[in-house]
């Protein structure tokens, strides 16, 4: 059995501290404040719970580790992992967008899962746990990708099984690596809004309100359903009962932390060192060819602890494209749609 890596790590640093290493999904909704705001909120051992993001718009995992290793020298990444003396309770990586769910021969994911090894070496070094922040797939797809990523259910597979190899490649007995099921509990509103007789991607659903227009980044209740899945990763702890975006129903409060731990501890998606089985079985599609990851926007935001509300927006030089890759060939819901999807899911996986 595992250690809750919250009674595991926090014995570890007299000062508890949590560091985000990722893009624009983590600042366009400052998704490391929510999260920090919700540990302090729900855990009395963090009320004094500190936190770093260092993300820029399209980074990959080799961006970060390079900017962590020397290889660009002396940098905020190399001062948090290597050279800097704060003691990390957990490190969050998070990768760009769609490299994750890219064919397991693709060279990008490939570097993706070599760089997720080699800052994983650093963590340990740090003394911190690693925990793997498994994004969710765009709302209608990926028009970049659309062989590979035709919808919103196909891309989100994608990326499950992409995130559990970074997991099985890092991973050891001595050493778990527990993915924040993120995308998973997106799913599960998705089909809670299916379940209540809704259109998920229609105006007006729970599910479409997870996205910006883009359909891609999180808005205030994707970005808080995101940190009420790190919450629950993180100290093993259930979110449901803590504080909602402000603004937000009362049902749609509900439903988000209901979906979230669901995600965590329902089986849906089993965190590292449990017993059971993923629901993730993507259909085989092939490897398609001229596969590109560059980054399409450079605007940073790393250094110290973010100043912005959790509730606000970008800033100026926060904003930015979304870091494409490419690989080719509002009303609330009532909580018992999410009941309904469950038992249906579960029915399926008898």
């Amino acid at each position: 059995m595992v250690l809750p890596l919250l009674g595991l790590f926090t014995a570890l640093a007299a000062d508890p501290a949590v560091l985000f290493l990722g893009n624009s999904y983590i600042f366009t909704g400052n998704l490391n404040v929510v999260t920090a705001d919700l540990l302090r909120a729900g855990q009395a051992d963090l009320a004094e719970l500190d936190e770093l993001r260092l993300a820029q718009a399209g980074f990959r995992f080799a961006d970060h580790l390079a900017k962590a290793d020397g290889t660009e020298g002396d940098t905020d990444w190399r001062a948090a992992l290597v050279t800097g003396s704060t003691s990390w309770n957990w490190v969050i990586l998070q990768d760009q967008s769609q490299i994750p769910g890219f064919p397991a021969s693709n060279p990008e994911y490939r570097q993706s899962l070599e760089s997720a090894v080699a800052l994983d070496d650093l963590i340990e070094a740090k003394g911190a746990a690693t925990v793997l922040l498994l994004t969710w797939g765009r709302r209608d797809g990926d028009a970049t990708n659309p062989e590979r990523f035709p919808d919103f259910a196909t891309m989100e597979a994608y990326l499950e099984e992409g995130y559990r190899g970074y997991q099985e490649a890092i991973a050891t007995a001595e050493r778990p690596v527990d993915i924040a099921p993120a995308g998973p509990a997106f799913a599960l509103v998705y089909a809670a809004d299916e379940a209540a007789g809704r259109d998920p991607r229609a105006d007006g659903s729970v599910f479409r309100g997870l996205y910006v227009e883009d359909g891609s980044h999180p808005s205030l209740t994707g970005t808080w359903l995101a940190g009420y899945v790190l919450y629950g990763t993180l100290t093993q702890a259930s979110p449901v009962g803590l504080p909602g975006p402000p603004g937000v129903e009362t049902e749609v409060v509900e439903l988000l932390q209901e979906a979230a731990r669901a995600a965590v501890f329902d089986g849906e998606w089993v965190p590292a060192g449990s017993t059971g089985e993923t629901d993730t079985d993507p259909p085989d599609t092939g490897s398609p060819g001229g596969d590109s990851a560059a980054p399409d926007d450079t605007s940073t935001v790393d250094g110290p602890k973010a100043e912005a509300e959790a509730s606000g927006g970008l800033s100026d030089t926060e904003k930015g494209g979304c870091g494409c890759a490419s690989v080719g060939s509002g009303s609330a819901l009532p909580l018992a749609g999410l009941w309904v999807a469950l038992l249906c899911r579960r029915r399926r996986q008898a």
